[in-house]
């Protein structure tokens, strides 16, 4: 929703009621976890990988296990992007399936739940934002890798991008450009930082609630970029007391490495 008011707005109604949502926002990470590990054990076993074939969902259960514990090349990542997108359903829907049911439940609107509002400033400098972290991230890197020395971290974009041609491009596009940003910025900014900060001072909930959203990427060497951006966007809801400014930052952010993944690759 677009209005003309970006000021500061009154207390978020999670932080405000801590106890309603602890739950939900525990399970909702709890669940994304499981069943997305579920999806992708399923999709192994029904379609295989490159180096095996599907034999059913319970096989692909075990197989993603023992090749996790053994450390093997499944080949998931030369799937189709398609696969890739089917993985995301079960992972935003564990994401908000109980923070959707408990907001249903109370009878609490969605969209002044989460504080769905931007403003057309918010649009612009959102978009603007998140092209300059984009563009920060090899700075950062630089600095990093003259501690712990040169690593390759965009190797899993640079894979993704990869396998995104005709068709896949779209879908490449609704996953990282539109799917993620809102989803992602729904929980970790509208729920978990409020969630949190009904606990402990603002200053500590935005930095806990981003470690936690760059953690669970489970990506560390991408950690360092991933928090920096999850400190911007959640300054963004902690200032503006929405999560409209941070979901166009998240855009920018992300559209900014797809455009560049897609031009080089």
């Amino acid at each position: 929703m677009v209005t003309g008011d970006d000021s500061v707005v009154d207390a978020h109604p999670v932080t405000a009621n801590p106890s309603v949502w602890a739950g939900p926002v525990a399970l909702g990470i709890l669940g994304s976890l499981v069943l997305a590990g579920f999806g992708f054990a399923a999709l192994v076993g029904l379609v295989g990988t490159e180096d095996r074939v599907g034999a059913g969902v319970g096989a692909g259960l075990g197989q993603a296990a023992h090749q996790v514990a053994e450390g093997e090349a499944s080949g998931w990542n030369r799937w189709p992007i398609a696969y890739t997108a089917l993985l995301q359903i079960p992972l935003w829907i564990g994401l908000l399936g109980p923070l959707v049911w408990t907001a249903r439940k109370s009878d609490t609107d969605w969209a002044d739940l989460v504080r769905w509002r931007f403003t057309a400033k918010d649009v612009v400098i959102g978009l603007i934002a998140g092209l300059v972290l984009q563009l920060m991230v090899p700075v950062a890197y630089s600095l990093v890798f003259s501690i712990v020395g040169e690593r390759d971290v965009g190797a899993p974009a640079r894979e993704l991008a990869a396998r995104a041609t005709g068709p896949g491009i779209a879908v490449l596009i609704l996953i990282t450009v539109v799917g993620a940003p809102i989803i992602e910025e729904v929980f970790y900014r509208g729920f978990l930082q409020p969630l949190m900060s009904a606990w402990m001072p603002k200053w500590a909930a935005l930095v806990g609630a981003s470690a936690v959203f760059a953690g669970i990427h489970f990506q560390p060497l991408q950690f360092p970029a991933l928090f920096v951006f999850a400190i911007a966007a959640g300054g963004w809801a902690l200032r503006f007391g929405g999560i409209g400014r941070s979901i166009w930052t998240h855009i920018g952010f992300n559209a900014t490495s797809v455009v560049a993944l897609l031009a080089f690759s």
